[in-house]
């Protein structure tokens, strides 16, 4: 699941990765850390809402959002057909019966789960939408203006030479 995202034309985005590439690979790797220094204010944002305890001060061990917390990242693609940097969340790490459990946090609405320890016992639970909420909104001029200078500073280390 995609947090947040910037897209650029996916030809411009291409082009500009193969010709760094080309100019000078060190350039390139720096500008991949740069893109990712970019977004780890975003990426921060939500493993800390992620630690934050149940919604309803129900029992939890927090083994599940501690699982979705280490699947955050920051993900960086130069393809071809579509480029982008993203802050994404795999639910992965999860056990397979509560890999659902990644789209239902982020919902704003109610979901239903197992109450802890009961697996016949049925709650509803109000989602905690961490991704597009307070996180990505106080963040996401922040991390835009970070990949724009990125971009723009590999820009000028080429026009330099």
């Amino acid at each position: 699941m995609d947090l947040f995202s910037v897209h650029v034309d996916a030809k411009d985005w291409y082009g500009l990765s193969q010709d760094i590439k080309r100019f000078d690979p060190a350039l390139m790797r720096r500008l991949r850390k740069d893109l990712r220094s970019a977004g780890s204010e975003g990426v921060d944002g939500v493993r800390e809402k992620l630690g934050e305890s149940s919604p309803d001060g129900g029992p939890d061990t927090g083994r599940n959002r501690s699982l979705l917390a280490a699947g955050t990242r920051v993900a960086i693609s130069f393809a071809k057909r579509g480029g982008s940097v993203k802050i994404t969340t795999t639910a992965s790490q999860l056990p397979a019966e509560h890999k659902a459990i990644l789209a239902a946090y982020n919902t704003k609405g109610m979901w239903r789960h197992p109450t802890f320890g009961e697996p016949n016992s049925w709650v509803a639970q109000l989602g905690r939408p961490y991704f597009y909420g307070p996180v990505m909104k106080a963040g996401s001029k922040r991390m835009s203006k970070g990949i724009e200078a990125a971009i723009d500073d590999a820009v000028r280390a080429i026009g330099a030479r």
